[in-house]
């Protein structure tokens, strides 16, 4: 470049600085030729590329490691987080092909042998010593909270569920622990309460505590059933078991008795009274074998030792009594129990079919009375009752089976459980029972009951068996008693209705 040549530039020149033998051209480069040849690399830089094998990367201490990326990705070691909650959100629409995707998926596949005293194979430790004595309610280790609703919502929901699956083909289980359980609740207290169990007890412990409520404050109406919790389960066709049981309620560690009170159940409520305390069957079907089955039953079983004494004894067998049972004179009118063939009331009266044992004030009274109803036809069917439908019905103790027709009007009747009149007086021609499904449906039912109104009789010893009054050892009956008055005296002495 010649001395003393100037070449125009700097921040206000709109050109392109050129050879000094060409005019400046502020207006482009188009004076330029061709690119000539690239020349040589340059040395390579400080940072390599990561590698390109379709997995997400990052820089740890001056390298290149695998990270998860923002969607998808699979963890292979333990997650710890220092600090602050795991917090996982969906998008409003998670729905696939009718399957809902899951926030939290935990899949743990092993294989192997342990013989760990408690094989945990997912463990969530929780462990604190908070002053919760101004809770109002008890702090959860671990809180699940579903919430749904809304105006489009429909369908059940179960905000957990807990299942245990024994998959693959036919198998042996030579194990030593071969118990089975979709989940197990325990709850362990280990220090003193600063009560007394006598007279200020404090604390409870509870291994579980199931609660389903139609919450207050809300309107929830037209429910079929508000339970506590169910309990089901089956042996399917094919299987075999040797006990089945609905619930089994075994104290399997306990060494003293609860000072107050000692119960395998308790029952008590602080909402409305219950019209019953144990139900079978209802609007269900019935449980109990027609052949063999019982409502109630102690069974030997397992606890019997050959040789021994028999170790199935109690105090009592059944205990009511700081519970007061009407005493209505009524065989249908409460009492402690009633069958379709006695009945006991709340006094003592004790109902045998027709003959009543009815204690007073100068003792007992056996008197055979009242009717029976044999059978039963309908005096007026009244309407409105589930068509093509068997109701229950009940009157006077009676328990009645009516067949409605395809227009809900009752056309035949069957009687279950006899009706009682307690009385020497003409028993009614017509009832009008109550219906026993539960809401009532259908109303004007009025049946005509077929009475027997003999069996008013007493007899003692029908079969010809021995017979006392009076403390007499029971004698036969005397046969061939001479007619004269030493040989009568003689045969009601013998009998213990005279004295010597």
């Amino acid at each position: 470049m010649p001395d003393g040549l100037v070449i125009p530039g700097g921040p206000g020149f709109a050109g392109s600085p050129q050879p000094p033998d060409v005019p400046c051209d502020p207006t482009g480069d188009a004076w330029r030729g061709p690119p000539g040849p690239a020349g040589p690399p340059g040395p390579p830089g400080g940072l390599q590329e990561a590698p390109v094998d379709g997995t997400a990367y990052g820089r740890l201490s001056a390298a290149w490691v695998q990270v998860l990326p923002l969607t998808g990705g699979t963890l292979t070691g333990p997650l710890t987080l220092a600090g602050g909650p795991l917090k996982v959100s969906l998008p409003s629409d998670v729905w696939s092909a009718g399957t809902v995707t899951p926030a939290f998926w935990s899949q743990v596949g092993l294989t192997g042998t342990t013989n760990a005293a408690t094989p945990n194979i997912n463990v969530i430790s929780i462990n604190e010593s908070l002053d919760a004595s101004g809770a109002s309610a008890s702090p959860a280790g671990l809180t699940l909270l579903h919430n749904y609703g809304g105006g489009t919502t429909k369908g059940g929901r179960a905000a957990f569920n807990a299942t245990l699956v024994q998959q693959g083909g036919a198998n042996t289980d030579s194990g030593a622990d071969r118990y089975y359980v979709g989940a197990n609740l325990y709850a362990f207290a280990r220090y003193t309460q600063p009560g007394s169990s006598a007279t200020t007890p404090l604390g409870r412990v509870f291994g579980f505590n199931a609660v389903g409520t139609l919450q207050a404050g809300f309107t929830a109406t037209n429910y079929y059933q508000v339970a506590g919790g169910e309990i089901n389960f089956g042996v399917a066709a094919g299987s075999s078991t040797s006990i089945r049981s609905g619930l089994t309620i075994a104290d399997l560690t306990g060494t003293a008795q609860g000072f107050n009170g000692d119960n395998a159940l308790w029952f008590y409520g602080a909402g409305t009274p219950l019209r019953n305390s144990i139900m079978w069957a209802d609007s269900q079907p019935w449980p109990v074998d027609a052949t063999v089955g019982r409502m109630l039953t102690a069974n030997m079983g397992a606890s019997f030792t050959a040789g021994a004494a028999d170790p199935l004894k109690a105090m009592w067998g059944i205990d009511f009594q700081q519970v007061q049972f009407p005493a209505t004179g009524n065989p249908y009118g409460g009492g402690f129990f009633q069958t379709n063939g006695a009945s006991l009331d709340g006094v003592g009266t004790l109902r045998l079919g027709t003959t009543y044992l009815t204690p007073g004030a100068t003792g007992l009274a056996i008197d055979a009375k009242g009717s029976v109803g044999l059978s039963a036809t309908i005096s007026t069917p009244g309407s409105g009752y589930a068509p093509s439908s068997t109701n229950a019905f009940t009157a006077l103790g009676g328990v009645f089976l009516v067949t409605m027709n395809g227009s809900g009007v009752p056309s035949s009747v069957i009687v279950v459980v006899q009706p009682q009149w307690p009385s020497t007086s003409a028993p009614p021609a017509t009832v009008t029972p109550t219906d026993c499904v539960k809401p009532s449906t259908g109303s004007g039912l009025v049946l005509a009951i077929t009475w027997n109104t003999t069996g008013t009789a007493l007899s003692l010893q029908p079969s010809g068996g021995a017979l006392g009054f009076y403390g007499a050892t029971p004698v036969a009956k005397q046969i061939g008693v001479p007619i004269t008055a030493a040989g009568i005296h003689a045969a009601l002495t013998a009998l213990g209705l005279i004295a010597p």
